[in-house]
Parts: C-alpha cells; structure tokens; sequence
C-alpha cells in the first residue's frame, strides 16, 4: 500500500521543472508511504533515479530533445508490507528496461501469477507483488487486469512506445486521479498530489456541492475540482501525448447477470450458509498475504465479527484487534468487541474518543479528507490506535451489508418502486400518497413526497431518494441546481432480482464513492493499509452460485451469514441490533447547537450555520425532527467552500 503520481510531459517543458514537480507531489503522498521514496524520470536522453538512500542518474545525452519526444517521471510513497528489502523498492523496471511501474495496492494471488510466469521463463529479482505485476502485465497488457485479484491503482511507462497505462482495481478500493491537457498529464492518489504539481487548477466544479449535498459524497469521475477527474473503478486509460483513452474492462452488473444465470437450483438456509462461510474463510486466506503482522477493526457487529472468526479458521497465532469506544452514549459497542476478542483470544485495544478528541483532531481529518463527506471519521480514529500500537495492516468487514443484503434499503426500495409504480398508473393514490408524505416526520416527509409525485420511476430514482441526503427540492432552496443523474435502472432491468439491483446501487453508489474511498484516506492518512475480504469479486461469484434462496425478509444472505456465526458467537452478539460503527455526532451537535456554553466545536459549527436557508434545518434537527447527518452535511460543505475562498 503506497501513493503514487507522476507526469508525462512534451519536449516544451524542462526537465528540471518536472523533476520539482514530481517532487512536490512526492511530498504531498508522504503520510500514504513513510517507509521508502524514490522517482524515475524517463527521458530520450537517459534515466535519471533518486530515492530516500541515494540518487542516481544515466545520461546518455545532453537534455535536450526533439519536438516530438516526452518525458515521464514516475513517483512512489512506500509503505512496506510484501517483501520488505530494498529488492521491493518502486518505481520498478523490467529486467530489460522495457517498461517501468509506480504501484499502490496488493494482489493476493501473485504467488499463484508468479509460479505461471516462471514455468514460461520468467526470472524475478525480488519477492514482491510489484514484480509479478510488471511481468504480467508486460506479457499481456491491458488484459492482465482480468487476472488480478485484489486492490490496486498503477501506472506503467512503455519505453519503446512512449506511452503511459493506468489502470484501477474493479471495485475503487485504491484511488487515482488525473488532470490533462496537451502535452501534459499528470497522476496521483490523492488531489492534493494533483494540486501541488502547480499546474492543475484549484478553481471548484460548482456542481460537486449539490452532488454532495444530495449523495453526501461525490462519484467519479467527478471530483471537486472542475479540471481533475477520478478514475472510475473497473477501467484502465492510456495517454499517448496528446490523447487519453478511457476504457471499462468490468461492470459489477454483468458480473451479477452472469452469476444469476448460472446459479444452481433453490437450497436451504443451511445449506447457503454453509457456502457462504467457506467462501468468507477462502477470501480471509486470501487477504492474510502479508509479512507485516495484520490486525482486525473490530466494531462488534457481524460483519467485522465474521472476518474474526474467518482468520480463525486458519490461523491460531498471535492476533491484534481494535475497536472504539464511546463510554456513556447508546452508539458505544466496546463491550460486544470485547466478548468477540476474547472469545477468539486477540490481544484487544480500545480507544475512547470524546467530542474534545474529536474536536482536537478534526483540522487534520478535514486535511485527510481530500474532498467532501460525511462519512469515515471511525476509521480516522481506529487506523491512529492500530498505527501507534506499531501496526501497518488491518482486516475489515466493509462490505458485507452491501453483498449480503444487511441494509434496510433491500426491504424498503423494491416495496417503495413498487409504490410509485402503482401511483403512476392510478393519479387519485399519487395524490393522497402525496398528502399522507406531508405528515410525517420532517425528515422523512420531503423524501416521501418527492416518490408520489408520479413520475415514471425506475429502481435506482427510488434508491437514490431513498438514499439522498437532500432533496431536489432542497438543493434548489439552499442555492445549487439539483445534480443530473443517468438513470440506469431500466437499463439493467435485466438483473430481473431486486435483491441484486438493490445491492448494485449501494456498491456503486454508496460503497465504492463513499465508504471504500473515506476508508481509504482517513487509513493512510496514518500510514495504515485497510483490506475488505468481503469486497472481492471471487467473494462475490461464490454468493452468486450460492444457490437460488427465497429472501427472508430482504436479507437473505445476511441472514446466512447469521446461521453462519451461530455457535461461534456469543448469543449477546447475534442478538444486537445493528448499529454501525457509527460515531455519536448527533449528540455532539446537538449540544453544540443548544444554549449552554459553546465549545470550540460548537463555535465552529455556529459559525459555519448562519446562514438564513440554513436555519429551517437547524431548528428541524433542534427539534429532532431532522436527521443529524443533513446538518453535518452543511458544516461540511460550509468548511469546504471557506477553504476554497468562498466559491
């Protein structure tokens, strides 16, 4: 796990400028690598080194070039977790010097790779992923990405065409962004990387904040800068000099269509569960690849609980967990951690966080941010403890509510499209619907009106205004154009399953843009590598072959995954409601926003909420009548908007 960026330059920019430029940016990635650097830059005349030990150069002619030719710089941050000698150190070449990488992520089966590749010639100088990668992919291009399994961004340098490849991981576990234009390209993992090359533009994509107040994230490709793209998971590009190409080379919705397709015939609970628990126990083997001791981010929920469990199937030997806690306040699940570390004898950390904590650390977390959300200040927290406690690596069980169906969206979508479906064909139910909608809660009133008005509806318009945080109505009140969204669902009607078109759209328009890429961040921000063996497209295909099972209450395979732990765990933990590994920032702003004696959180927060449009939601959540993640939303955006000058 590392941070990468570079450049590709023509022959108008100078070569020394550059290498300050990848210099800069090198900087910027520095939290995301602390164990090693180092550079290349690629140039007609030569190859010029310098990393953290030394810096050295091959210059076989003077700097100057032809009109025609380019200079690539390639940067790493390393943080070393496979193979830790110098024989590991990035950027990499070929043996033959044909082709060079920058490399972030890990790929579980490069041993697996590595054996193929030797049995037809090829020799290895180190025993790193980053090799087996280079090597395969300098055998077969852009179609060894169908071959990998595991997160990862890259880029790789082809000497002899003059031309850069990109690629990223099918579910955007490891970030990469862009900015283009002729004769130059740069690349990073972080905006702020892009940001300090000097001359990417800083100026705001002014619909990035009503994408964020409607989704509480933003999706790539778009970012908030308006001249930086990200990109999107599941694709590779190559620039060329003055062309990029963007290509997809896998769509979670054909992979879901597939597996659908070749599934076997109804089973039991049992018998799903049973395949779902070797599959788990196969992707946690998977994921242990490491010569660093790993740990687990343990919230006391199923899902973390079952990676647990998972690694104990294979592996008895010494085990860090971590988990945190919030003493006195309902969101605090220490004590079901707890029972879970001891029943599976890990060496258990706690760490308390407290709203002045909280307070005292959030400049740097909006630092680590990198772009606005509402989400992953949990992971700020835990990934700080496990890195004081000297670790570099932790398992964590993101995704299963995604995969597994554990969110109360996979009930309440296909019953609400449902619902609109009929209001759309009988107008008087659209009108009282609508009637009714205004009744409720604030909080749920502007959502629910918004479904009845009788649009034709698709699945994914009823889960994105399930899901929104804001309205588009909303927006509109607080001064944004509502964001244009393509509407795939009738596209993708094929999937025929609501249970899987509901799990699709909270992969791709929740996990991935929002919970994937905080964690990602808010972890290396600390120097720590996060993995998730539930997020693995293997993982994936065995629950799809599961076997057809009629859904129990919307959530079938979450409650296989229930029968699954049963007689592993203790009965507290398979009868606690499911919370999240949430933090308790509804009563923080609550007690910022009441009349007592202002904190510096709640100064801040004042500050930042004065604004007129902005009282409506104030005095709403004031009255608890307003969901507390809509005002942090407008703190967020606020902060945002001051640290941009404004805009």
């Amino acid at each position: 796990m590392c941070g990468i960026a570079g450049m590709v330059a023509g022959a108008s920019h100078d070569i020394s400028d550059l290498r300050l430029m990848a210099l800069r940016m090198s900087d910027a990635l520095g939290h995301r690598g602390p164990d090693d650097w180092g550079d290349v830059t690629l140039f007609e005349g030569g190859i010029i080194e310098r990393s953290k030990n030394c810096a050295r150069g091959h210059v076989i002619s003077r700097l100057e070039r032809s009109g025609a030719d380019q200079t690539a710089i390639l940067g790493h941050r390393r943080l070393a977790v496979i193979d830790l000698s110098n024989a590991g150190h990035q950027p990499m070449s070929t043996v033959d010097g044909r082709f060079w990488i920058t490399f972030n992520g890990e790929i579980y089966n490069y041993r697996d790779l590595r054996r193929e590749l030797e049995s037809l010639g090829t020799t290895f100088r180190s025993n790193s992923d980053t090799e087996v990668l280079l090597a395969l992919y300098a055998k077969e291009g852009a179609r060894c990405l169908q071959r990998l399994r595991g997160m990862f961004a890259f880029a790789v340098w082809n000497v002899e065409r003059r031309e850069l490849f990109i690629a990223r991981d099918r579910f955007g576990m490891k970030p990469l962004y862009y900015w283009r234009r002729p004769g130059l390209f740069v690349f990073a993992s972080e905006l702020k990387a892009i940001l300090a090359c000097g001359h990417a533009s800083a100026e705001i994509d002014n619909s990035a904040w009503a994408t964020f107040l409607s989704r509480g994230c933003l999706v790539a490709p778009k970012t908030l800068y308006r001249e930086i793209e990200a990109l999107p998971p599941g694709h590779w590009a190559r620039w060329s000099g003055r062309e990029l190409t963007v290509e997809r080379y896998w769509t979670l919705s054909q992979t879901i269509a597939a597996g659908q397709a070749a599934a076997g015939s109804a089973a039991s609970p049992v018998d799903v569960a049973d395949k779902i628990r070797t599959a788990l126990v196969e992707s946690v083997t998977a994921h242990r690849v490491s010569d660093v001791p790993l740990g687990v981010f343990l919230s006391g929920g199923l899902d973390s609980t079952a990676i647990l469990a998972a690694i104990r199937q294979s592996y008895s030997g010494p085990l860090r967990t971590f988990t945190i806690a919030f003493p006195g306040t309902q969101w605090d699940e220490s004590h079901l951690a707890r029972q879970a570390a001891a029943h599976y004898g890990t060496e258990h950390t706690e760490v308390e966080v407290s709203k002045e904590d909280f307070c005292q650390h959030l400049d740097d977390i909006f630092l680590a941010m990198d772009q606005p959300t509402v989400d992953g200040y949990n992971t700020y927290f835990v990934a700080k403890c496990l890195r004081q406690a000297g670790g570099k690596v932790a398992l964590s069980g993101l995704g299963g509510d995604e995969f597994l169906g554990g969110y109360q969206s996979f009930v309440d979508v296909p019953r609400l499209y449902q619902l609109s479906r009929l209001a759309e064909r009988v107008p008087w139910l659209a009108q009282l619907s609508a009637r009714v909608a205004g009744r409720l809660p604030l909080r749920r009133a502007p959502k629910m009106a918004q479904l009845m008005r009788g649009s034709p509806y698709s699945l994914q318009t009823v889960w994105r205004d399930y899901r929104a945080l804001f309205t588009d109505e909303q927006v509109r009140d607080l001064g944004f154009v509502p964001p244009l969204t393509g509407d795939s669902g009738r596209a993708d009607a094929g999937l025929k399953n609501p249970f899987w078109d509901v799990a699709r759209l909270e992969v791709e328009g929740f996990m991935t843009p929002q919970l994937i890429r905080d964690a990602d961040v808010f972890t290396m921000r600390h120097g720590v590598e996060l993995r998730m063996p539930f997020v693995d497209h293997l993982f994936l295909g065995s629950v799809l072959g599961a076997g057809k099972w009629t859904r129990v209450r919307g959530s079938s395979f979450k409650l296989a995954l229930f029968l699954t732990m049963k007689g592993f765990l203790p009965s507290d933990q398979l009868r606690g409601r499911k919370k999240g590994f949430l933090f308790p920032l509804e009563v923080w702003l609550r007690e910022c926003l009441s009349d007592g004696t202002p904190s510096e959180l709640s100064r801040q927060v004042r500050s930042y909420l004065h604004k007129p449009c902005y009282r409506p939601y104030v005095e709403g959540f004031r009255r608890g009548q307003l969901h507390w993640s809509r005002i942090w939303a407008l703190y967020v955006l606020e902060r945002f908007k001051a640290s941009a000058g404004g805009m």
